[in-house]
């Protein structure tokens, strides 16, 4: 079957005067927030790589020792990995202290799953930022508190930030802290660990730091599904552990709380994070824009032929697939954080824009 037959078969009656246009332009905006998102998963896995350089690690006293005030803007949380939960390897080499990185795919996809269509990614946006405990750092669960609002204070006095870059009301109030390493894992029967189970399995500490607010916030939620807590050292604290998919499930929903009603206006894309390809002969900026680069693809690729671009080829072949219902090599399907894992959720991005 020819290129336009499958376009138009699948467009079927339509009162639209460029039906062919239409499935273009509905594709590539559906792909453009496809690459954005791509962009931003390969983001994590440098941020909460094992190397201590895109890390915030504390060490003696509460002070950091790299750049953690990018870091804590526009998450709800902070993610502390305690000695006990570095797995003491990377690149297969003993002795030296890391995260695994199997806790920001499994956090990563929980958080996905649990937002949907309410995914947001912009200006840093995401769940929590890793900061790695040394041998030197604070060493009890009062101790790490206590960093974690030193921290916070540090970020206030220095002023940093800006309208789109801030530190959210919970941010001070409730963190996550691990204290296990991931040492057996179960696997499908298809031998690809299963980060959907992982989640449901893994658990992490909920923890209140003691800072309050104007409106309190407690643990009690998280109280149907507390698992003992195995610590010496929680003796007048407020924390509970739970799996990391309750953990993610709270700490969304506590965000959404905080966050209080949010006025209609216009929605602002990170501008970092659009990566894609501009037409010759428009400005760069198109790209930061759905509403701006679709029109762009389409004005060039009427001019010079939906084959001349990468974006718009792709775009016809997964229309032709969709058409005869087959996989394509360009299907909107991230690639898995390894290859010996698997999301485990069945999540499917939308066309329309994230909301906040």
């Amino acid at each position: 079957m020819l290129r336009d037959e499958i376009l138009r078969s699948v467009c079927g009656p339509s009162t639209s005067p460029d039906p062919i246009e239409r499935l273009l332009e509905e594709d590539l905006e559906t792909a453009w927030h496809f690459q954005r998102e791509a962009v931003l998963r390969n983001n994590l896995k440098i941020i909460w790589s094992p190397v201590d350089s895109y890390l915030t690690v504390l060490k003696s006293g509460v002070f950091p020792t790299h750049r953690p005030c990018r870091d804590m803007f526009n998450k709800p949380t902070a993610f502390y990995f305690e000695q006990s939960a570095q797995c003491g390897r990377y690149d297969n080499i003993h002795g030296y202290p890391c995260i695994q990185r199997i806790f920001i795919a499994s956090m990563f996809e929980a958080w996905r799953a649990r937002c949907g269509d309410m995914l947001n990614i912009e200006f840093g946006h995401f769940l929590a930022n890793p900061v790695r405990i040394t041998k030197q750092g604070p060493q009890t669960l009062g101790e790490i508190a206590v960093a974690h609002r030193a921290l916070c204070d540090m970020a206030q006095e220095k002023g940093v930030g800006d309208v789109k870059h801030k530190i959210l009301e919970s941010y001070p109030v409730i963190i996550l802290i691990c204290d296990q390493e991931i040492k057996t894992v179960g696997m499908d029967e298809d031998g690809l660990i299963n980060l959907r189970k992982l989640a449901e399995e893994m658990t992490v500490l909920v923890m209140h730091t003691g800072t309050s607010l104007p409106s309190p916030i407690t643990l009690e939620g998280l109280e149907p599904h507390a698992l003992p807590l195995d610590r010496s050292d929680a003796h007048g604290i407020e924390v509970r552990r739970v799996p990391i998919k309750i953990a993610v499930d709270f700490i969304v929903g506590l965000e959404n709380r905080t966050r209080g009603p949010q006025k209609e206006q216009a929605h602002e894309y990170d501008s970092d994070l659009c990566r894609h390809e501009v037409p010759d002969g428009f400005d760069r900026i198109v790209k930061n824009d759905p509403k701006m680069w679709v029109p762009a693809l389409m004005a060039s690729a009427m001019r010079k032929g939906y084959d001349s671009l990468k974006d718009t080829r792709e775009a016809i072949q997964r229309i032709e697939a969709r058409a005869a219902g087959v996989s394509c090599d360009f299907d909107f399907e991230h690639e898995e954080w390894s290859r010996h894992w698997k999301s485990g959720y069945d999540v499917t991005l939308c066309g329309t824009s994230p909301m906040h």
